[in-house]
C-alpha cells in the first residue's frame, strides 16, 4: 500500500515538473516577443504589407460610379486611362507622399500591357498583383512600391 502511494506521488511530481517547463518555455517566449523591437519587420516586409494593402484599398474603392477596377477595365479595353493618368497618383501620393511606385495594367482580349506609370522606375521593388475577372476577360492590376 506504502509503495502505490510513493508512485502515485513520483508521477504527480513528474506532471509538475513537465507543467513548470511548459510555463517557463512560453514565458520565455513570451517575453522575448514582448520586449522585441517594433522595428525588427525588415524595410521590405514593410513595404510589402503597404503595397498590399494598398492594392487591396485601391481596387475596392468607387470613384463616381465606377470602381478602380472597373476603371482597369475600359483602361485596358478602350484605351482610357485617364483616371490612371492623373488621379491615381493623386490618391497614391495622398496616402504615401514620398513613396515611389509603378502601377501597370495588362489583360483583355489580347493580353498585352494597357498601362504602366512612367513617373518612378523602381531599380529594385515590392510589387503586389492583384486579378480582376471580368465578363471581357481577366486583367492584371500591379503596385509596386520602390525600395
Amino acid at each position: 500500500e506504502g509503495f502505490g502511494k510513493m508512485k502515485k506521488a513520483q508521477t504527480e511530481m513528474m506532471g509538475l515538473v513537465i507543467l513548470v517547463l511548459i510555463i517557463t518555455v512560453t514565458a520565455v517566449f513570451g517575453v522575448r516577443f514582448l520586449f522585441s523591437s517594433k522595428e525588427s519587420v525588415g524595410p521590405e516586409m514593410k513595404l510589402d504589407i503597404q503595397a498590399a494593402n494598398l492594392k487591396n484599398s485601391l481596387l475596392k474603392l468607387d470613384v463616381g460610379s465606377k470602381s478602380v477596377s472597373d476603371l482597369a477595365v475600359e483602361c485596358c479595353d478602350t484605351g482610357n486611362c485617364d483616371f490612371f493618368t492623373n488621379t491615381m497618383p493623386k490618391l497614391i501620393e495622398g496616402v504615401l507622399p514620398s513613396q515611389e511606385y509603378e502601377i501597370e495594367l495588362s489583360g483583355g482580349i489580347n493580353s498585352k500591357r494597357c498601362f504602366k506609370t512612367t513617373k518612378y522606375t523602381c531599380s529594385q521593388r515590392v510589387s503586389q498583383p492583384g486579378r480582376i475577372e471580368k465578363e471581357g476577360g481577366s486583367y492584371n492590376f500591379i503596385l509596386s512600391l520602390c525600395l
